[in-house]
């Protein structure tokens, strides 16, 4: 019996490309927000990494991962922020099952999957293949 490695159906491109896609729509709402509220957050800045992505330079991979880090420790001090706070109001006797699940806590599962997914996708070999690395002149 032989044994068969299971390959990913879609290449590094598409990997990349979706990965990019993603990005870009966590930049938009953050863009929205801005022009909404005035706001400026990190999300705003998935944009213009989404963008560097699709030139597939190495400047714009290294990017996208720091910002994958930066967003997996604000998600990290905003999960333990919320678990040290204390309940701030009774929950009524109806509601009483889902006192436990905080729907603060929700948009924090989308940024933990965001996190993941784009941490999984820019360090695969195949991808970091596909990245043009950045190159110095030898006169400078």
């Amino acid at each position: 019996m032989t044994s068969h490695t299971v390959r990913n159906p879609f290449g590094p491109s598409a990997r990349l490309l979706f990965l990019a896609l993603v990005l870009s729509l966590v930049g938009l709402t953050g863009v929205a927000s801005f022009i909404a509220t005035s706001r400026i957050e990190t999300t705003s800045l998935a944009l213009p990494i989404a963008l560097g992505l699709l030139t597939r330079k190495e400047f714009w991979r290294k990017a996208a991962l720091a910002y994958v880090v930066v967003q997996a420790v604000v998600a990290l001090i905003f999960v333990s922020f919320m678990l040290s706070a204390p309940a701030s109001h009774t929950v009524a006797t109806a509601y009483a099952p889902y006192a436990t699940t905080r729907a603060s806590a929700l948009p924090l599962l989308a940024a933990t999957v965001l996190v993941i997914f784009g941490f999984a996708i820019l360090r695969q070999p195949d991808v970091k293949r596909l990245v043009q690395p950045s190159r110095t002149s030898r006169g400078a």
